[in-house]
């Protein structure tokens, strides 16, 4: 398992969630972290058995991940959260 649900709530989760509630500066990193939370949420989504296959709600956050990974260069920031963004793509 690349992600345990312990390790999402803390290291991405809770980490995305408040730097909306107090933006700071732009850290290449949290994108990365918001890429493994589109990610985790298109997962969800397709896996949802209440939902139709292929729902619209899993594309657009799969969609929104790719996105977020484009924002900082995975190339010249590495980062635990964009391995676990692609890893889990």
């Amino acid at each position: 398992m690349p992600l345990s649900q312990s390790d999402f709530s803390e290291s991405i989760f809770n980490r995305v969630y408040h730097s909306f509630q107090n933006p700071i500066d732009h850290d290449p990193i949290s994108s990365h972290r918001l890429a493994v939370l589109y990610i985790v949420m298109a997962m969800g989504a397709l896996l949802d058995l209440d939902r139709p296959p292929h729902s619209y709600d899993a594309n657009y956050y799969y969609q929104l991940g790719r996105a977020a990974l484009t924002v900082d260069s995975v190339f010249e920031e590495q980062s635990i959260p964009a391995i676990q963004a692609l890893v889990n793509k």
